[in-house]
């Protein structure tokens, strides 16, 4: 985008540690304005859910991030979108991802991204190692899980 319109200053302040702390594995990212982009997470409510902004991993998947003010973190509203958009990931069986941040928790969501990028580029080297010496393909799933157990 030419503009990305406006941003608060809390929500500037997470573009910019989300461009220092994990742009290494974010392809890009953009602002995703209500009612004018065509991305959006349908729940079972009338009205379409625009996540505030939406990052491409260079695996290509996909990460909506939505921002709330600290007034606005635990209302019915918030609660909805939370549960929308986890779905939404499930849906997405590792494709898609879902965090709501908001000023008490930019470090623990940055720290996500990154360990999920992290774990997203481990894949992708074990996948185009197996793939230079001619193993199954389809292994991608299988990765994810031994890389969960590992993780926890």
């Amino acid at each position: 985008y030419e503009r990305i319109d406006k941003l608060n200053s809390e929500e500037l302040e997470f573009i910019r540690r989300l461009d220092l702390d994990a742009l290494p594995g974010i392809k890009y990212w953009v602002r995703n304005r209500e009612k004018t982009d065509p991305f959006y997470i349908q729940g079972w409510k009338k009205n379409k859910f625009y996540p505030d902004f939406v990052a491409v991993t260079k695996n290509g998947v996909i990460i909506a991030l939505e921002w709330k003010g600290a007034d606005r973190v635990s209302n019915e509203d918030t609660e909805y979108k939370v549960e929308i958009g986890k779905i939404w990931e499930k849906l997405g069986v590792g494709e898609l991802r879902f965090f709501l941040a908001h000023i008490g928790n930019v470090e623990e969501v940055l720290e996500k991204i990154r360990g999920y990028l992290s774990e997203e580029e481990a894949i992708q080297t074990v996948l185009r190692a197996k793939k230079e010496i001619g193993l199954g393909k389809g292994l991608k799933g299988d990765l994810r899980e031994l890389a969960k157990k590992f993780k926890n």
